[in-house]
């Protein structure tokens, strides 16, 4: 998170940024991340560019990167329909199964705080 912060305010001038994240091991056994991060709009318009730095940093340290089609919403302050929609979609992170297949000390999620 600390690489992809520094990358988000070098290429975008951009402090403000927040993120949850979670472990999960499913079927294969192997555990895998998903991971949400907040980033101004007025600033950053589209994720095209944070993706391909994710996929990149995550190829070099031998880890691969699967995102969905749609992996970018804009959500405005005063809309409560985009408001509702990046809820329900950031509602995925909190489905049950898959959690809990650790060591009780190892965390299985975590987020920041924007202020």
């Amino acid at each position: 998170m600390d690489y992809l912060k520094r990358f988000v305010l070098r290429t975008y001038s951009s402090k403000d940024i927040g993120f949850i994240w979670v472990r999960e091991i499913e079927k294969a056994k192997k555990q895998h991340y998903h991971l949400c991060i907040y980033v101004d709009g007025n600033k950053i318009r589209t994720s095209y560019k944070i993706v391909k730095w994710a996929e990149k940093y995550l190829n070099s340290k031998g880890m691969t990167c699967y995102r969905p089609n749609n992996t970018f919403m804009m959500v405005h302050r005063n809309d409560k329909q985009s408001i509702d929609d990046a809820v329900y979609r950031m509602s995925y992170l909190a489905k049950v199964r898959g959690k809990g297949y650790v060591d009780k000390h190892v965390k299985n999620y975590s987020s920041s705080r924007l202020i």
